[in-house]
């Protein structure tokens, strides 16, 4: 029977395979089998067979057999040439076989490294994204894709795309610039990846970090497992400070003229908070969970508005947010705005320092260096509008649209996102919300990972179960009763998919119990199984977080100048996208209602069609019908100022059971 192998031995043989597979390694081994065979078969020929006076010149004549067949020559007997034959075939064996592999291998990756070497990127007015994961080729292909919607000649946007990689992921670099490529769909001819350290400023002399239009600080995952949103931060605002330091070295404020755009990728909005009073006036932050969860709010609280931001968002509404500024707008009142636009609707101000009014007080004045945010087809401008902008209608009623809201949520997975979603969800001073959380993790955790600030603001119930069961999804279905669903994944150890996975089960599990009534949206990572989704869902219901962000990098990059305004739109702590009845008792033009609207210091942006679907900033002439459903945007912190307040139910300790 044979023996089994010790640990130790395990260890030892672990410990020579590792050795061997370095350079110095092989050397080692190579100069131990000539010393073998010299000194092995001079001991033979001085000791056993009595040539040689000494044992050093015995083993000279081995080192020249090994290394010369030409020294067979000098042999005189027969024992002393079978020994030397045999040593010169050694040598052959020795020389060919393991000395020319060594240097054939050291000559091969010489060459390798000196293809891959990361010579300096000669580029001026291209884009840089530093840092690598699995999920970038996607956001990419979101990227161009955007480009095409609006318009956008990427390759005059942008001269070139060179991706800043860590130096670990150099093997990966034939797949990672295939990947690349297929993504941007020859937006770009050459795309470059370019491999250094990411916290060293004087890396992003390899890639021109000074002469690019824009920088991008994009996650780094190279394992595939599910990230640590404050691991991830942290390194990216290392990241950013470096590039700070590289573009800044003498740490003055640059200008903006020879200051390249750069975003900042953050999971948490909190972080970005804190980060930015740190970095230079032209850094941003690119907040993936207020972009997601803002969304999911808006759609949980309004969901006539959901299919409104998806589609303009995606540049399928017809319309588009602009900027106007105009010398002939100097002077007027937002409430007379809607007079001056024929073709779109104004929807706030935009002061020099790029703050944002929406839906300002019907007073406000719009000054010389102000603009003016409107929806509306592309190329808006001021010009006569249709007659009659509802001077003579009566005010329209807006008691519904700033009463509170009260929804009950069931919540199917537990992640850091949706822990950005109960942060988002607890800001808002419009609504209060009770949620059942359904997960594997125990509620102890859940709890512990959510903000007390956000468990005292929402009434919170934690069920712990299985989420891919349909026993279990039926039993919270019925504890909650609920307004809407959520689907997304638990935090799990193993990885992405696995995580993915999860979401899909848990949806198709919830389509055998769920009834139709009930919206539900789904909040997978990538868009990987999307295709599943939306065979029965709604696109603006599956809210991928890559595409997500994608979108957000495109609208940052290819119209910067109007993310302010968009910030602002889907900044639910300060506007509230809301809905009103139009009169039953008669048809309107739809500038007439714009102007009542405005009069009453919010902006009316669209309506509901008959058939559910939005349309946004219609021409001004278009007959509005009685009870239509019109699409409002309102300030909510004045509206919470101008109404009484519900105490909520949530003041108290969240209410926690566990079945």
């Amino acid at each position: 029977m044979r023996r089994p192998v010790s640990r130790k031995e395990k260890r030892l043989d672990r410990w020579l395979q590792e050795r061997l597979e370095t350079l110095v390694g092989k050397f080692v081994l190579l100069a131990a089998i000539v010393a073998a065979l010299v000194f092995g078969s001079a001991a033979i020929v001085h000791f056993g067979l009595g040539h040689f006076r000494t044992f050093g010149a015995a083993s000279w004549w081995a080192f020249l057999h090994l290394l010369e067949p030409a020294s067979l020559r000098e042999d005189e007997d027969i024992d002393q040439r079978i020994i030397g034959v045999l040593l010169v075939v050694a040598g052959l064996i020795v020389l060919a076989g393991i000395l020319f592999e060594i240097l054939t291998q050291v000559i091969d990756s010489s060459l390798e490294r000196l293809s891959e070497s990361d010579v300096p990127i000669d580029a001026r007015g291209h884009l840089v994204i530093a840092g690598w994961n699995d999920d970038l080729p996607e956001t990419l292909g979101f990227l161009t894709d955007m480009a095409s919607r609006v318009g956008t000649d990427l390759r005059h946007a942008f001269s070139t795309l060179v991706v800043l990689v860590p130096v670990e992921a150099r093997p990966r670099r034939a797949t990672m610039l295939a990947d690349v490529r297929h993504a941007v769909r020859g937006a770009w001819r050459d795309p470059q990846i370019v491999f250094g350290d990411l916290d060293r400023p004087d890396t992003y002399d390899l890639v021109s970090a000074r002469a690019a239009r824009a920088v991008v600080v994009n996650f780094t995952m190279l394992s595939g497992r599910i990230p640590d949103p404050m691991a991830l931060d942290a390194a990216n605002v290392r990241t950013a400070l470096a590039i700070a330091t590289y573009l800044d070295p003498d740490h003055e404020s640059p200008t903006t003229a020879r200051s390249p755009y750069v975003g900042v990728t953050l999971f948490w909005g909190e972080h970005a908070d804190a980060a930015m009073s740190i970095f230079p006036v032209s850094f941003d932050g690119l907040i993936i969970d207020r972009t997601i969860s803002g969304l999911m709010a808006i759609g949980l609280t309004e969901p006539a508005w959901r299919e409104a931001l998806h589609r303009l968002l995606v540049h399928e509404a017809g319309v588009t947010m602009q900027l106007i500024r105009d010398a002939t707008l100097t002077g007027t009142s937002f409430a007379d705005l809607p007079a001056r636009f024929a073709t779109a609707v104004p929807l706030g101000i935009v002061r020099a320092d790029q703050s944002v009014q929406l839906a300002p007080p019907p007073e406000t004045i719009v000054g010389p260096t102000d603009t003016v945010a409107v929806l509306g087809a592309k190329g808006a401008a001021p010009g006569p509008a249709p007659a009659g902008n509802g001077a003579g209608m009566p005010a329209l009623d807006m008691a519904a649209s700033v009463a509170d809201i009260h929804r009950t949520l069931l919540i199917v997975g537990f992640n850091h996102r949706i822990i950005a979603l109960f942060t988002e969800l607890a800001e808002l001073p419009f609504a209060h919300f009770r949620i059942l959380s359904l997960s594997h993790i125990s509620p102890i955790e859940r709890r512990r990972q959510i903000p007390r600030p956000v468990a005292r603001r929402l009434t919170l119930e934690f069920i712990e179960g299985v989420p891919t069961n349909a026993d279990t999804l039926r039993g919270a279905l019925h504890s909650a009763q609920p307004d809407a669903v959520v689907v997304s994944g638990d935090w799990n150890a193993d990885g992405m998919e696995r995580m993915e996975t999860e979401i899909l089960f848990s949806y198709l599990a919830l389509k055998q119990v769920l009834n139709d009534t009930v919206p539900t949206m789904v909040m997978p990572y990538s868009g990987e199984y999307s295709g599943i989704f939306t065979q029965s869902l709604p696109r603006s219901n599956l809210l991928s977080a890559n595409r997500l962000a994608g979108l957000a990098l495109a609208w940052t990059l290819l119209q910067p100048e109007v993310m302010p305004a968009y910030g602002e739109l889907f900044g639910t702590q300060h506007t509230r996208l809301t809905t009103l009845t139009s009169p039953r008792d008669a048809s309107y033009p739809f500038a007439a209602l714009v102007g009542q609207v405005a009069r009453q210091g919010a902006v009316l942006a669209g309506i509901v069609r008959p058939d559910g679907a939005p349309w946004l900033a219609p021409h001004g002439d278009f007959i509005v019908a009685p009870g239509t459903k019109l699409l409002l945007i309102m300030p909510s912190q004045r509206v919470s100022l101008t109404k009484e307040m519900v105490p909520a139910a949530s003041a108290a300790s969240p209410a926690v059971s566990v079945s």
